[in-house]
């Protein structure tokens, strides 16, 4: 599972940078959002795939981290992520593939419900369009919540 980890290294550590470098209002950008995509495996342990679990709460520490007065006021940014529950996409169907035990993640998924990603594309533009600063946005099979901290 260290491609989660690389996910976070280079997809949102360095996407994040990256954005406060060229769309930072003080350095000739004109402010604007970033959003991560984290999980729901990022507010709970998830015994069956640790590593995938600790990236996603790393996602949420960073958007919150990020995602505050101090940055938004020096980079004219706001950082916020929204955080799906499972997906009917390909990893979905792979995820057993990759957890510490197949056959109770298989069944996990079985007992699960998921949502569409279009669910997913529909909860970004709407807390673009809440025009919030470090929120988290779940959504899941149950809608969409904010999950204060």
């Amino acid at each position: 599972m260290c491609h989660y980890f690389l996910n976070l290294k280079v997809g949102v550590i360095h996407g994040i940078k990256l954005a406060f470098h060229y769309m930072n209002k003080n350095e000739g950008g004109h402010g604007g959002f970033v959003i991560n995509i984290g999980s729901n495996a990022g507010f709970e342990p998830f015994e069956l795939a640790p590593v995938y679990a600790g990236c996603k709460h790393g996602i949420n520490g960073l958007t919150k981290s990020y995602g505050t007065e101090f940055h938004w006021e020096r980079t004219g940014i706001k950082v916020n992520a929204v955080c799906p529950g499972p997906v009917d996409t390909a990893l979905f169907y792979s995820f057993p593939d990759m957890c510490l035990d197949k056959e109770v993640a298989g069944k996990h998924n079985n007992s699960v419900k998921f949502i569409q990603p279009e669910e997913v594309a529909d909860a970004v533009l709407f807390v673009v369009g809440e025009n919030k600063n470090g929120a988290l946005l779940r959504v899941d099979c149950n809608g969409r919540r904010y999950i204060e901290s």
